[in-house]
C-alpha cells in the first residue's frame, strides 16, 4: 500500500468511527429543508432583481448561470446557461444583477471585471463593458437616473496603482463608455472593501442629479456619492473607538447588499455577518432592525443562514441566501418564508482548507457555517461542527490530534477552538471575551511553524498581520503601517504562509493584487504585483498563498499561479478560478479550494495543470 492510499485508509477509518460513535450525518443532510419550487437547483444564489411582471433574475456567484424564478410558484427555470456556448461567452462569479424599466437585463461578474448584458428572451450574453482595465472588481450593481441619464452604477472593490482607489463606476447601458469616481486614500472618507450599491433617482431634466449609495462591506458604513462632483457623506456608521458614529440603532457586520425602500425615505440594507435586514433612514443614518434569525429574533419563521442579495416587492423582500441555497420572503412584519430554494449539495461556500497531520483536509464552508473533514483519497467528507454559534467560517487548522483553531472574521471576529470529535466550540480569541490587543477579522490564518504556540493571522478590518497566543488568546501586531514594520502598508491581506526555513511571511492581498513579503521585524516589501513588481499573467484576485516545497503558489480568482521567490515572475499553473486556498498534496500535486463553479476541492497536477474533482456536491 503506497503512504497516500494508507493515509486515505486511516482517514476513511476514523470517519466510520466519527459517524458510528457520534451520529454525525454527511453534509447533505445537514440541517437541509424541504425543497421549495420545482426546477434546477442553486449553488451559489447572490444578486437578485425583479421584471416588471414580478418574476425574478437571480445571478447565481457558483455556477454562472442566470435563473428565472415564477413570481407565484418559486419555480426555476435557466435564462443563461453557462454550459451553453451559443449563448455567448462564460460567466465566471455573477454576483450584481439589474433589471431597468425596459426589460434590459446587467450583470457585474466579479472574475471577469466586467458587466455582461444578458437578453431576456434567449440568455445570450453579451460584453458590456470592462475585460480592458476599466473595471477592476465589480461585485455590487445598481441603475437609476444620474444627472439625467439612465445609469448603471457599479461598486468595484479594486484599487489602481499609486495612490487613486476606485470609487463607484458609471456605466452608460447604450455604449458602454465607463467613467470612475475615484478618490485619493488621504481622503477623509474612504471606501473600504465596498461590495453593494443603490441609487437614489434624480430627474430626467438633471436639475436633481440624484445620489449614488455605496457600502462598505467590514466596516459599517453608508457613503452617499455625488454623481458628478463625487463629493461624499457618512449617512450610516458604526462607532468606532470614541467614535459616536453616524446614527443610532444596531451597528452593522458586514454589509452584503442594499436597495432603497419603495418609499425613497430609507434604504434597506443586508447584513450578512448578523443574519440581520435593517432599515437606515436617510435623513439622520439611524438603524432599526425589521427581520433577523439571530439572538434575540425579530419576525418569525425560516432562520436566515447566509442572506445576501435583495430585491423590494409588492408586500416586502426578496432575500437571496446562499447558505440556504434560495430566496426568502420577508413579509412588511419582518416573518421570513422560504420562496424558492434547492437542496444543499456537499459545499456551499467553501474558502479555506489544510492539511491534517494524518493526511485529512480540513475545510471551512463559509455559507453553510460548517467545517469539515474530507478524506484525501476518496472525497467523502465528515461534518465536525456546523450552525451557531458559527457565523462565516473562514480558515480551519490542526493544533493537535483533537483540536481545530477555527476563524470568522465577521460579528463577531474571533477564533474558536473545535472539538474534532464532538464538534464542540469555545473561544480561543475575542476582544472581551479572551485575550487582549487588536480584533483579529481574519480571513486567512496558519499555525507558526517556528513558534507552536502562536497562531499568525491576516486582519482584514486592520491591514494588519496579527500573531495571537494560542494559551492566552493575547493579540499583538506582527505587522502593521504606522505600528510595527515599514514599508508598503497592507491593502486588504487575506492569504497567509510562513517559510519554515527563514520565517518570512508571505501574505497575497486582493486590494493592492500583490504578494507581500515580511520580514521578522515586521518590515514589508511588494514580492509580486501587477503595478511592475515580476513578469508573467496578472493577478485577478489573489485569495491564498501557500509555500510548497520552497515554491511560491497562489490561489488566484484566475487559477493556479507559481511565484518566483527571488524575482516575483509570475507563470500560471493551471487557469480557472475562483480559488481561495492552495495547499500540497505530493510532490506532483496540488490541492485547491474552488468556490466558483466547481464549489468543491480539486486536485491540480503541477506539470501539466490538469484537474480532476476530489470533493464537491456531485463527487462523492
Amino acid at each position: 500500500m503506497s503512504n497516500s492510499m494508507r493515509m486515505g485508509a486511516n482517514v476513511a477509518a476514523f470517519l466510520l468511527f466519527a459517524f458510528a460513535s457520534f451520529g454525525l450525518g454527511s453534509a447533505a443532510s445537514w440541517g437541509q429543508s424541504d425543497p421549495v419550487g420545482e426546477g434546477p437547483n442553486f449553488n451559489n444564489p447572490r444578486g437578485i432583481a425583479a421584471e416588471a411582471n414580478g418574476d425574478l433574475v437571480v445571478a447565481d456567484f457558483g455556477n454562472g448561470n442566470i435563473y428565472r424564478v415564477d413570481a407565484l410558484t418559486g419555480n426555476r427555470v435557466i435564462l443563461s446557461d453557462n454550459d451553453n456556448a451559443a449563448q455567448g461567452a462564460a460567466l465566471s462569479q455573477p454576483a450584481g444583477i439589474v433589471v431597468l424599466s425596459d426589460g434590459r437585463i446587467f450583470v457585474s461578474d466579479l472574475a471577469l471585471s466586467s458587466v455582461v448584458e444578458i437578453d431576456a428572451v434567449t440568455g445570450a450574453r453579451y460584453l458590456l463593458a470592462g475585460g480592458d482595465g476599466s473595471i477592476l472588481a465589480p461585485f455590487g450593481l445598481a441603475a437609476g437616473i444620474l444627472d439625467g441619464r439612465l445609469t448603471l452604477v457599479v461598486a468595484d472593490t479594486g484599487s489602481l496603482p499609486g495612490e487613486d482607489v476606485i470609487g463607484p463606476l458609471l456605466i452608460d447601458p447604450d455604449t458602454g463608455v465607463v467613467t470612475a469616481l475615484r478618490i485619493k486614500r488621504n481622503n477623509r472618507i474612504l471606501y473600504n472593501d465596498p461590495r453593494s450599491v443603490a441609487v437614489l433617482d434624480g430627474d430626467a431634466a438633471g436639475k436633481n442629479a440624484g445620489r449614488i449609495l455605496v457600502t462598505n462591506f467590514g466596516v459599517g458604513e453608508i457613503i452617499s456619492v455625488h454623481p458628478v462632483s463625487g463629493t461624499r457623506k457618512m449617512i450610516s456608521q458604526n462607532a468606532e473607538g470614541d467614535s459616536t458614529g453616524v446614527g443610532s440603532g444596531n451597528a452593522f457586520s458586514s454589509i452584503s447588499d442594499i436597495a432603497v425602500s419603495a418609499d425613497g425615505g430609507s434604504v434597506i440594507v443586508v447584513d450578512l455577518g448578523s443574519d440581520t435586514i435593517v432599515s437606515v433612514d436617510l435623513r439622520h443614518g439611524d438603524r432599526t432592525v425589521l427581520s433577523t434569525s439571530a439572538t434575540p429574533p425579530v419576525g418569525s419563521g425560516a432562520d436566515f443562514r447566509s442572506p445576501h442579495g435583495i430585491e423590494v416587492v409588492e408586500g416586502g423582500l426578496m432575500i437571496s441566501d446562499f447558505g440556504i441555497p434560495g430566496i426568502l420572503f420577508v413579509a412588511d412584519d419582518g416573518s421570513r418564508s422560504l420562496f424558492s430554494t434547492t437542496p444543499v449539495n456537499g459545499f456551499v461556500g467553501i474558502r479555506d482548507i489544510s492539511m491534517q497531520a494524518d493526511g485529512a483536509i480540513s475545510a471551512a464552508d463559509f455559507g453553510g457555517n460548517r467545517i469539515f473533514l474530507v478524506d484525501p483519497v476518496t472525497g467523502e467528507r465528515f461534518l465536525v461542527a456546523s450552525g451557531a454559534p458559527f457565523n462565516g467560517p473562514v480558515s480551519a487548522i490542526e493544533l493537535d490530534d483533537a483540536t481545530l483553531a477555527v476563524s470568522q472574521f465577521q460579528n463577531p471576529a474571533l477564533i474558536h477552538f473545535v472539538d474534532k470529535a464532538t464538534g464542540t466550540r469555545s473561544v480561543l480569541s475575542e476582544p472581551g471575551v479572551r485575550g487582549t490587543g487588536p480584533a483579529v477579522a481574519a480571513r486567512g490564518f496558519i499555525l507558526d511553524p517556528n513558534d507552536a504556540n502562536r497562531i499568525l493571522a491576516t486582519s482584514f478590518n486592520e491591514d494588519a498581520v496579527i500573531a495571537v497566543d494560542i494559551s492566552t488568546g493575547d493579540r499583538t501586531f506582527q505587522s502593521k503601517d504606522g505600528v510595527r514594520g515599514g514599508g508598503v502598508a497592507l491593502n486588504n491581506p487575506l492569504g497567509i504562509a510562513v517559510d519554515p526555513f527563514d520565517g518570512t511571511i508571505y501574505v497575497s492581498d486582493i486590494g493592492a493584487n500583490a504578494i507581500f513579503a515580511i520580514d521578522a521585524a515586521g518590515n514589508r516589501s511588494i514580492l509580486s504585483s501587477n503595478s511592475g513588481v515580476g513578469a508573467g499573467p496578472n493577478f485577478a484576485r489573489p485569495f491564498g498563498v501557500s509555500v510548497i516545497d520552497g515554491e511560491i503558489f497562489v490561489a488566484d480568482a484566475s487559477g493556479v499561479i507559481r511565484v518566483d521567490a527571488l524575482t516575483g515572475d509570475r507563470v500560471m499553473v493551471s487557469p480557472g478560478g475562483p480559488l481561495f486556498a492552495v495547499r500540497k498534496r505530493d510532490a506532483d500535486s496540488l490541492f485547491v479550494s474552488s468556490f466558483g463553479g466547481v464549489q468543491g476541492i480539486q486536485i491540480v497536477d503541477k506539470a501539466t495543470g490538469a484537474r480532476s474533482v476530489l470533493s464537491n456536491a456531485d463527487n462523492p
